[in-house]
């Protein structure tokens, strides 16, 4: 909840991609609405949990049935399936616990039949506030976003009434390190993390009003945000090594065979399933987009995909040692 400069928030442990969680956060807004609540009262009982699994469960652990102990966690595959949506995946697992000759799956089910949870005594699950913290101590905030972790960050602005979607990004300028203790923040808004160097960047604001009726492209927001840090990275990336001749991205050393203009062959010295991969030569925007194109090309370029994926002209041919000519 907030601004896109100061918020805080709960953590979704996993599936936080917009076309997931985007969805699922205008569901669950829609159900509020639906009984006459208002948009404050949905941020104030949000920041009431430490998760937003939590949150939706309304506080309620599926292991033990406990109120208000905070989000399971450290929990046994043996009652894992308790906090399944899908009940006929919970009701195979309750038979295969009926037909099995192993202690621990009988006390389960025996605890299941007695109180309606697999795990009343918290023998294989514990709890993120079993320690007596508060839901404050648990919480996202923007003075410690952690973007290395936190791929996507979802901010309810109650006064505006907007979302706003952030994505994480990494800086391939960063040489690496120790790991720290803990993030420094640093100029430009980086968090180092010693070995990485991560922040969160803006992809988009959306109304409430919309997102609630079904009218925001979450699979459209989602596939922005990923563009957005790749153009950032890439461009990161040209600062870095565009007068150097030999470099590495993402762990390969590679080589740049040739520059003119617009124009540039990369080759990959490493090879790939035994297999060096094609070099190619790119006429398109500047060394920056060249280097983008290449890296997702680094397979055989195929003129379907290339035409596809991109909407450019190919024209295979041998040149100057690239294997794939592309024109815009």
């Amino acid at each position: 909840m907030g601004t896109e400069k100061s918020w805080r928030g709960v953590y979704n442990h996993c599936d936080s991609y917009p076309s997931y969680l985007g969805e699922d956060i205008s569901a669950e807004l829609r159900e509020w609405f639906n009984e006459g609540k208002s948009l404050k009262s949905f941020c104030e009982k949000l920041l009431q949990y430490t998760d937003w699994r939590e949150f939706k469960n309304r506080g309620l652990c599926p292991y033990c049935g406990a109120v208000g102990l905070g989000q399971p966690r450290s929990i046994s595959g043996c009652i894992l399936f308790a906090s399944l949506s899908n009940r006929e995946l919970i009701a195979r697992e309750i038979e295969e616990l009926e037909n099995s000759d192993d202690p621990i799956d009988k006390e389960i089910l025996e605890n299941i039949k007695r109180t309606g949870f697999p795990d009343p005594e918290c023998k294989w699950h514990e709890h993120t506030r079993d320690d007596g913290s508060s839901p404050e101590e648990h919480h996202i905030t923007s003075d410690e976003p952690d973007p290395l972790f936190i791929e996507w960050v979802y901010i309810i602005n109650p006064i505006f009434e907007t979302i706003t979607v952030l994505h994480h990004v990494s800086d391939p300028r960063h040489e690496g390190g120790e790991v720290k203790e803990r993030p420094v923040r640093k100029r430009g808004g980086w968090w180092d993390y010693g070995h990485c160097r991560y922040k969160h960047i803006k992809v988009a604001t959306v109304s409430i009003k919309d997102a609630v009726e079904g009218r925001v492209d979450w699979e459209e927001i989602e596939r922005r945000g990923e563009e957005i840090a790749r153009d950032m990275e890439f461009r990161l990336l040209y600062e870095k090594y565009k007068d150097k001749e030999k470099f590495v991205i993402d762990g390969d050393f590679r080589t740049l065979v040739f520059s003119h203009g617009t124009a540039v062959i990369v080759e990959k010295i490493a090879p790939l399933f035994g297999e060096v991969e094609r070099n190619v030569l790119v006429y398109r925007g500047d060394k920056a987009t060249a280097l983008k194109l290449y890296l997702f090309c680094h397979l055989p370029a195929r003129e379907d995909r290339l035409s596809g994926e991109f909407g450019l002209r190919v024209q295979v041919a041998e040149r100057g040692g690239a294997d794939a000519i592309i024109v815009e």
